[in-house]
């Protein structure tokens, strides 16, 4: 997972700096002049983050050796997952990690190896940015997502990166047939300011995952344990 989500950084113009602490991106300024973008991504098996955060954060600020980066660093967490129930049992720990104030923005990143590999199957030789960009404004991509956002599928783990990895933009216009697929949750992400179509739908992308987290809750408590 490391080396497809550093793909999608240097083909966003990100420059990578190999760590001890993880992989570290900056963004390119020659290319972007007044963006200041810092990333530090990690992989974590019991998702303790919090604990040796301040760690993390002084290693990154000592590698990028940049007067902005402080203000402007975040974390991305790569968190392998084998089931359901898996996503249901660490949704305490991912709150508790993104909701976080201090350091670092937080983005926790699950998957499975049975994503990646269909992933790879359906990328072939496409850039994955490119393939990303094009299928996840799909209206048919987006509706198999829908049937079950926690399937272990390529669909639900490239809406994933969309969430988790927010600088990546979407080429969204008006032909693409997605506009009804948003009609339902558009009265209440209107009143959240957004001020483009690409915020829109991932704002409507985070409130179907959270409708779906419940979803999962319900059946929790009435099968006792998740599928």
């Amino acid at each position: 997972m490391k080396s497809k989500i550093r793909n999608l950084f240097i083909d966003s113009n990100y420059e990578f700096i190999e760590s001890t602490s993880g992989d570290l991106y900056f963004l390119n300024n020659e290319i972007q002049k007044d963006a200041k973008s810092f990333w530090l991504v990690i992989e974590s098996e019991d998702l303790n983050i919090i604990d040796f955060q301040s760690e993390l954060f002084d290693e990154s600020i000592k590698a990028f050796n940049s007067k902005d980066t402080s203000k402007n660093i975040s974390l991305i967490i790569l968190k392998k997952i084998t089931s359901k129930k898996d996503v249901h049992d660490l949704k305490s720990s991912i709150l508790h990690i993104e909701e976080d104030p201090f350091l670092f923005k937080k983005y926790v990143l699950y998957y499975s190896d049975e994503e990646l590999k269909q992933l790879g199957e359906v990328v072939n030789e496409l850039p994955l940015l490119e393939f990303i960009k094009t299928k996840s404004t799909s209206s048919e991509c987006f509706e198999t997502y829908k049937e079950d956002p926690f399937a272990f599928n390529w669909q639900s783990l490239i809406y994933r990166i969309l969430l988790k990895v927010p600088f990546l933009d979407l080429e969204i216009t008006s032909s693409i047939g997605l506009t009804p697929l948003f009609n339902s949750n558009q009265e209440q992400i209107s009143t959240n300011s957004l001020i483009n179509e690409n915020e829109f739908y991932l704002s409507f992308l985070a409130s179907n995952v959270l409708e779906e987290l419940a979803d999962l809750e319900v059946l929790d408590k009435l099968n006792g344990q998740i599928y």
